[in-house]
């Protein structure tokens, strides 16, 4: 199921919904993915991801990000890039260990849900 809300086409999508679909790999929607520049809230929560890795320029204007109720280890690497970020959900995962410094370079985060 793939939720998108956009007036103009796939370039202009601003809110990006792949939640609760049993995902355990972005990797074949990358070529799709792609195509999504201005994505400003993306929803990838109640799936089995372990990790993901979305093109650079779909994440620099990144507002809202939702990766709760997955099974990431850990904080992805690719957050630092997320300068826009003002809400982070990453409940409910598998986190053996979080860094005290990642993401250190997202200051405009105003929430950050870390629940169990």
């Amino acid at each position: 199921r793939l939720e998108a809300s956009a007036e103009g086409g796939v370039e202009n999508v601003r809110v990006l919904k792949l939640n609760e679909n049993e995902m355990r790999s972005i990797t074949p929607l990358l070529p799709m993915l792609e195509k999504f520049t201005k994505v400003e809230e993306l929803d990838v929560s109640g799936n089995e991801l372990t990790h993901c890795d979305f093109p650079p320029h779909m994440i620099q204007h990144m507002k809202r990000l939702k990766l709760a109720r997955n099974r990431f280890p850990s904080l992805p690497t690719w957050l630092k890039n997320c300068v826009a970020l003002e809400l982070l959900d990453v409940s409910a995962n598998a986190f053996r260990i979080i860094s005290a410094t990642a993401p250190s370079n997202v200051t405009a985060l105003r929430y950050l849900y870390l629940q169990r």
